[in-house]
């Protein structure tokens, strides 16, 4: 179980602690690294003395920070299970994944079904590859409609086959990421997942989702509508743009996220004195909207990536690796 940790001090306890019952009857090492500044890791190392602690790297990113870990695990693993810290499993959550995977040999990763505080049946998670359909619907708030045409119900039970798998929980066979090479360190935060997700399928195996593999997520950590937040995920966007999508593809593309970018600050903005909501997603978009040469060319602009220049003024107060 890898776990990439940033400032994560008021959240790894609830994650760390529900992982006994999420695993059951399957055998489990834990290893963390700490890619923030509040020592989460010493604070691992003193009340979870069973995870093992791999050496803090500095802010690496999120594929870079699993990478590490993946290298560090039991060689003779079956399965690598990415978790982020800001998560609290459902018992059995991880022993289903498992057990879906053996069960089901042409699925090679598979993920679980968010749910909130409530016990309200959420719906099911639409995560679909980044293409210029997408990011069209997802102008006209017609992402999810888009993500739902690529879910497809599997012939097992409570298994649904994916296009993609968002990178927060996910159980992968080791085998099949030691063919794929793991995560691609060219992104730093966000896009890395679809990549991963994108190279997975070009292998030929199944991506899927097993409805009752149940995790609650604090999504951004609580940070939703973060100037940075939105920040990394254009720039992510545009990374998976750059070194998928050919030229006038990925010209398009990135107009049209420019666009979205525009029109989401642009409605944010008009409705911000109804809520705070508003404001906030007002605020976050500002920078995509306005500045598009920040996030552009991806992260191969200069100052674009934290780990080889200065990070931008808007975006170094919370710049992190965590999902």
């Amino acid at each position: 179980i890898l776990v990439v940790a940033y400032n994560s001090r008021g959240f790894i306890e609830g994650c760390l602690s529900s992982i006994p019952d999420a695993c059951a009857n399957i055998p489990f090492e834990i290893l963390l690294i700490d890619n923030g500044t509040d020592d989460t890791d010493r604070y691992v190392r003193e009340s979870f003395p069973e995870v093992r602690i791999v050496p803090s790297q500095g802010n690496v990113g999120y594929g870079t920070g699993n990478n590490i870990l993946a290298a560090h695990a039991d060689p003779g693993s079956e399965f690598l299970l990415i978790l982020n810290p800001d998560t609290q499993l459902f018992p059995k959550a991880i022993e289903g994944l498992v057990l879906a995977a053996r069960t089901n040999p042409e699925f090679g990763a598979l993920s679980g079904a968010p749910r909130s505080d409530d016990d309200a049946e959420d719906p099911l998670p639409m995560v679909a590859l980044p293409t210029l359909r997408g990011v069209l619907y997802g102008t006209l708030g017609l992402a999810h409609r888009n993500a739902a045409r690529r879910l497809k119900q599997s012939s097992a039970p409570g298994l649904w086959e994916m296009e993609a798998l968002s990178g927060f929980f996910v159980l992968i066979r080791k085998a099949l990421w030691n063919e794929i090479g793991g995560f691609d360190e060219s992104f730093f935060l966000y896009g890395e997942d679809a990549d991963f997700s994108r190279r997975l399928a070009q292998t030929g195996a199944k991506l899927g989702l097993v409805i009752t593999s149940q995790v609650k997520h604090d999504t951004g950590s609580g940070a939703l509508f973060s100037t940075a937040r939105q920040h990394f995920m254009v720039l992510g966007s545009a990374q998976y743009a750059n070194k998928h999508f050919g030229p006038m593809k990925r010209t398009t593309y990135k107009l049209v996220l420019w666009v979205q970018c525009l029109t989401k600050f642009v409605g944010s903005s008009l409705l911000k004195h109804r809520s705070g909501r508003m404001a906030a997603m007002a605020e976050a978009f500002r920078s995509p909207a306005t500045k598009p040469w920040q996030w552009y060319r991806g992260y191969n602009a200069p100052g674009a990536d934290p780990r080889t220049s200065a990070v931008t003024k808007q975006a170094e107060p919370s710049a992190h690796s965590e999902r």
